[in-house]
C-alpha cells in the first residue's frame, strides 16, 4: 500500500475514531470498551487478508478512547449521569451546574485533559526505562495501600461512627454482588449505574432543582489548569500502571497533597487523570507487560508492537486537541440550552434509558441489583455526607480475595446464592434468565473511595 493511501486511511480511521468517541462520551452507559471490542471482531479477518490495515485500525481505537474521556465529562456534569471514569465528578460537577458553574467546570476539565496529554508524553521515557521495576517493587502493598488510605478519610468524617457501619455495609454488598453468578463486568456495571448514575438522576428529580443560566463568558485560570493538570498527571500514571487503582481513586489519593481544592480544580485535575489513564493503560503494554484497559487489550489483539509507539503519542496528542474544541463547542451548546431544558422530564427519560440498558447489559440480576445500589447510596443521605462510603463496595471487592475476606463471607455468599437462585425459579415461566460466559478480558474496578472535601 503506497504511503499517501496509508496517510490517508489514518486521517480517516482518526476522524472516524473522534466521532465514535464523541458519541459514546455523550450517550450515558455506552463505554468506548464495548466499541474497542465490537471493532477488533469485526476487523479481524480484514486484518489477516491485508496486514496494511493494522495501522489505521490502532489510530482508530486509540483516538476513540481518548476523545471518549472528554466528552463524557458533559452528560456527569450537566445531567448527573456518569460512566465509571467520571463517576467522581457527578457531585461536584452537579452542584456547580446548579449555581451556574456547570460550562466553566466543563471548559477547565477539557482543557486540563489537554494538558495531561501532553505531560504523560513528557513522563513517557521516563515510564518506559523505570516503570517496570517501580511496580514490580510495590505492587504487593496495593491493597494495603487502599485500605489505609480508606480508613484515614474514615476518620475524617464528622459522624465517624454512621461512616463506618456504611463502609462496612457497603463492602460486604460488595462482596456479596461479586460472588453473584454474574461476570465482574456486569457486577461492576450494576454498582457503577446504581451508585453514580440513579441515584443522583432521582434525588434531582425529586427535589426539582432551579439551575441557573450557566456562565460562558469567564477568564481562564491558566495556572490553575496547569497545577491540576500536573497533579491529574501524576494520578493517571498510577491508575494506569497499578493493578486496583482507578483515576477517580488515585485522584482522591493525589489530592489530599492539596489543603484545599475547589470543586472546579478537582474536576480539571480529574480530566486530566482520564485522559492520563487512557494513554498509560495502552502504554502499560510496554512499561510493564501488561494492558490496564479494555482498550489496551484490543490493540494488543491487533499485535501492536513497541514500533507503534511514535503512532500512538501522536495519535493521542491530535485526538486530544480536535476533542477539546469538541467538548468545548458541544458543552457550550448545551449550556445554553440547559435553563430550557425541562430537568425532571429529562431525569426521567435518562433514568429508564439506565435503567433499560442495565438490564440488556447486565442481564435481570444485574438490573435487580443495580436498584438495590440506588436505594442503598439514597438511603445515606439523611447521615449526612457518608454517602460517599457506599463506594467501598466496589473498592474492597476488588481486593477481598487478596485478604482471604471472600473465605470470611462465604456462608452470607451461599446465603444469598441461594436466595437468588430461588428468584430465578420464581421468574423462570416469565423469562429465561441466561448467565453470560466471563470475557476473556478482564475489567478493573473503576470506582471512588471518597469524596474530597471542598472549599
Amino acid at each position: 500500500m503506497p504511503l499517501v493511501s496509508t496517510i490517508v486511511l489514518c486521517l480517516l480511521a482518526m476522524l472516524l475514531g473522534v466521532f465514535v468517541g464523541t458519541l459514546t462520551g455523550l450517550i450515558p452507559g455506552l463505554h468506548v470498551n464495548t466499541a474497542a471490542f465490537l471493532f477488533v471482531s469485526l476487523i479481524s479477518s480484514l486484518l489477516s487478508a491485508n496486514p496494511l490495515l493494522l495501522t489505521p485500525a490502532i489510530v482508530f481505537i486509540m483516538s476513540a478512547a481518548i476523545t471518549h474521556t472528554f466528552l463524557d465529562f458533559i452528560p456527569s456534569i450537566f445531567v448527573g449521569a456518569p460512566d465509571e471514569s467520571t463517576c467522581l465528578s457527578v457531585l461536584p460537577g452537579h452542584r456547580l451546574t446548579l449555581r451556574g458553574y456547570g460550562y466553566v467546570a466543563l471548559v477547565y476539565s477539557a482543557l486540563s485533559g489537554l494538558f495531561g496529554s501532553l505531560f504523560a508524553v513528557l513522563f513517557l521515557p521516563l515510564l518506559l526505562s523505570f516503570g517496570n521495576e517501580v511496580y514490580n517493587t510495590i505492587k504487593s502493598f496495593i491493597p494495603y495501600i487502599l485500605i489505609g488510605v480508606m480508613f484515614i478519610l474514615l476518620l475524617g468524617e464528622r459522624k465517624k461512627v454512621s461512616a463506618a457501619i456504611i463502609l462496612l455495609l457497603s463492602c460486604f454488598l460488595g462482596i456479596v454482588v461479586l460472588s453473584l453468578p454474574m461476570t465482574s463486568g456486569d457486577a461492576l456495571v450494576s454498582m457503577l449505574t446504581g451508585l453514580f448514575g440513579l441515584s443522583t438522576i432521582i434525588m434531582s428529580i425529586y427535589t426539582s432543582p432551579s439551575i441557573k443560566r450557566q456562565k460562558l463568558n469567564f477568564k481562564i485560570n491558566w495556572r490553575d489548569i496547569t497545577s491540576n493538570s500536573l497533579l491529574g498527571s501524576v494520578a493517571g500514571i498510577l491508575s494506569g500502571l497499578l493493578p486496583g487503582i482507578t483515576p477517580t481513586q488515585s485522584s482522591i489519593i493525589v489530592a489530599q497533597l492539596k489543603r484545599r481544592m475547589s470543586e472546579r480544580s478537582f474536576i480539571a485535575m480529574l480530566g486530566s487523570a482520564n485522559t492520563v489513564h487512557a494513554f498509560i493503560a495502552v502504554m502499560s503494554i510496554f512499561i510493564i507487560s501488561k494492558p490496564r484497559s479494555g482498550v489496551a487489550i484490543a490493540l494488543q489483539s491487533l499485535g501492536m508492537g513497541k514500533s507503534s509507539i511514535p503512532l500512538l503519542i501522536l495519535c493521542t496528542v491530535v485526538s486530544a486537541s480536535l476533542a477539546t474544541v469538541i467538548t468545548i463547542v458541544v458543552g457550550r451548546r448545551f449550556a445554553s440550552d440547559l435553563t430550557e431544558i425541562n430537568y425532571g422530564k429529562l431525569g426521567i427519560a435518562i433514568l429508564l434509558f439506565l435503567m433499560i440498558l442495565t438490564f440488556i447489559q447486565a442481564s435481570f440480576l444485574g438490573g435487580v441489583c443495580h436498584v438495590n445500589f440506588m436505594f442503598a447510596r439514597n438511603s445515606c443521605l439523611p447521615h449526612g455526607g457518608e454517602e460517599e462510603f457506599t463506594d467501598g463496595c466496589a473498592h474492597l471487592s476488588g481486593n477481598s480475595e487478596l485478604f482471604g475476606m471472600m473465605k470470611l463471607t462465604h456462608p452470607f455468599v451461599s446465603c444469598g446464592k441461594h436466595t437468588i437462585n430461588f428468584i430465578k425459579i420464581l421468574v423462570s415461566g416469565v423469562k429465561k434468565v441466561h448467565e453470560l460466559n466471563p470475557p476473556s478480558f478482564h475489567v478493573e474496578n473503576d470506582v471512588t473511595l471518597k469524596k474530597v472535601k471542598f472549599i
